[in-house]
């Protein structure tokens, strides 16, 4: 069974190596993604991100029903 995933958008505040903090105007706050729950994105690779990067992450569907990031 593959996973699904929803696409999320925003802006890296800061990087950590397991997580990433994105704020987004369309969530109105900041949210810790753990890097665990991203599906592979373009050619860039999670770890090359950092703060100021305008991102579209791929993020397993079950976290962000969990977190209302939807």
């Amino acid at each position: 069974m593959s996973e699904e995933y929803e696409r999320v958008t925003g802006s890296i505040v800061r990087t950590t190596e397991k997580a990433l903090l994105l704020t987004s105007d369309t969530l109105g706050y900041d949210i810790w993604i753990p890097k665990s729950v991203c599906g592979k994105i373009s050619a860039r690779e999670l770890d090359e991100f950092s703060g100021g990067d305008e991102v579209r992450l791929f993020v397993a569907e079950w976290f962000v029903k969990k977190e209302g990031i939807v």
